[in-house]
């Protein structure tokens, strides 16, 4: 009798490249962003007023002394006005080193996806404006659009953004946007009472 000989295979087991994100909706559409362009999420409260600004733009928001833009996503995708409530939140991003404030309907989670889940947009897709969807990811029966946040303005229009106040009305808008939020501080407190 003849004994066989097998020869094994090694198995290597390659690790998927992963990326984690945030997801959000933006009216009826699901969006995420990487998570790593992301520096907070905050509830969505006032915000001081600019005059002459883009439509999308809503103004300013004073987070820990710093003022930032806030851009309202829902009018810059699909340019019309939501009302926002209780699930709208402020998603805050790094873009060029400077902090902008996005306003999304919701936050829904932060998950890991597979890098070979997202694909390239569809070729009509890529003639979006200022191309800022960089893909679209299909995970767990899921279509999510991915965003780049540093494309949502075209670059013209960040710098000009950036640089619309001087550091004398930034402070000023500050001031405002810190009374306003006391202001409805107060008010929310004496309606709950």
């Amino acid at each position: 009798m003849r004994a066989m000989r097998f020869k094994r295979k090694k198995t290597i087991e390659v690790e998927e490249e992963q990326l984690k994100i945030v997801t959000f909706k933006v009216g009826d559409e699901i969006f995420a962003a990487d998570i790593l362009k992301i520096k907070e999420i905050d509830l969505y409260e006032g915000f001081a007023r600019v005059p002459d600004l883009p439509e999308f733009i809503e103004g300013f928001i004073v987070i820990r002394k710093d003022v930032v833009p806030l851009i309202d996503l829902r009018k810059r995708f699909y340019a019309k006005k939501v009302e926002t409530d209780f699930n709208s939140r402020v998603i805050v991003a790094v873009m060029s080193g400077n902090m902008v404030g996005f306003v999304v309907d919701a936050v829904l989670q932060v998950t890991t996806v597979p890098q070979n889940s997202i694909t390239k947009p569809p070729r009509i897709m890529s003639k979006v404006d200022d191309d800022y969807l960089q893909g679209v990811i299909l995970y767990n029966n899921q279509r999510m659009l991915l965003v780049d946040f540093d494309k949502v303005l075209a670059k013209g229009k960040r710098r000009e953004l950036l640089s619309l106040l001087s550091e004398e009305e930034k402070k000023e808008l500050a001031k405002l946007a810190l009374e306003e939020k006391k202001l409805t501080a107060a008010q929310e407190t004496t309606m709950s009472l």
